[in-house]
C-alpha cells in the first residue's frame, strides 16, 4: 500500500487521491483503521481508558482479517491453524439473520483478537463488533469465544432468527453436540448453548462455498 505522504497537502485530497488510486482491499484496510482510532479517541474523550497504538492494531488487524475472509476471495495465510472451506455466503432466509464471527491469534503477544459481522436477508450489515482478549493461545478456544460474541451481539440487538458461520467445525460440533463438553473449550460452549436458547432459531454452520 503506497501511501504517498510526501506528497501530503490535505487530509481531503490525500484521502480523494488514495480512494482513487487503492484497490478494493486496501480501501478496506485504510476505513477499518479510521474507524478503530476514531472510537479509540471517542473512549478516550469520554473519559475511559487512553489505549496505547500498540493495544489499538491487533484490533485493526484482527477485524480487518475477518471481513477480508468473508468479503474477498481467499489469500494463502498462516494466521491460525483452522480449516476454511469457503468464503461466499448465501443469502438467509427473510427474518433470520446471518453472522460472520472470526479470530485471529497473536501468539507472540498471547493476545486474540475477534470480530463479527451481521448481515440481514438483503446482505445489508446491521450490527458489528470487534474485540481483543488477552491471554488466549488456543485457535478452538479464540473461535469459542468470537462464537459466544456473535450470540451476545444478535441478543443485544434484538435478533431472534440467526445463522451463525464459523470456520472452525470442530467448534460447530461441540455446539450441537447433545450434553455436557467437558474440553478444554468446554465453558465457552456452554455459554454459547445457553445463549442459544434465547433465540427462536439457531444454525450453526460454515461458510458456504458458491
Amino acid at each position: 500500500m503506497q501511501l504517498r505522504r510526501k506528497h501530503f497537502t490535505s487530509i481531503k485530497m490525500w484521502l480523494f487521491d488514495f480512494f482513487r488510486r487503492s484497490t478494493e482491499r486496501e480501501r478496506m484496510f485504510l476505513t477499518v483503521t479510521i474507524w478503530h482510532l476514531w472510537t479509540a479517541r471517542n473512549d478516550a474523550r469520554n473519559g475511559q481508558s487512553l489505549r496505547a497504538p500498540h493495544s489499538v492494531a491487533p484490533q485493526i488487524q484482527a477485524y480487518a482479517e475477518m471481513i477480508e475472509l468473508h468479503l474477498f476471495e481467499p489469500t494463502p495465510s498462516t494466521r491460525r491453524d483452522t480449516n476454511v472451506s469457503g468464503v461466499r455466503w448465501s443469502l438467509p432466509p427473510e427474518g433470520t439473520v446471518y453472522i460472520n464471527c472470526d479470530a485471529a491469534l497473536f501468539s507472540s503477544s498471547r493476545r486474540m483478537g475477534l470480530g463479527v459481522v451481521i448481515r440481514n436477508h438483503i446482505g445489508r450489515c446491521v450490527a458489528a463488533c470487534s474485540e481483543l482478549h488477552e491471554e488466549v493461545t488456543a485457535p478452538e478456544v479464540a473461535e469459542a469465544l468470537a462464537m459466544r460474541r456473535a450470540l451476545s451481539l444478535a441478543v443485544e440487538e434484538g435478533f431472534s432468527k440467526i445463522m451463525v458461520v464459523s470456520d472452525c467445525l470442530s467448534l460447530i460440533q461441540r455446539v450441537l453436540a447433545p450434553g455436557v463438553d467437558r474440553s478444554s473449550v468446554g465453558v465457552v460452549v456452554q455459554d454459547i448453548k445457553a445463549l442459544a436458547q434465547d433465540f427462536g432459531f439457531f444454525h450453526p454452520c460454515l461458510p458456504s462455498v458458491q
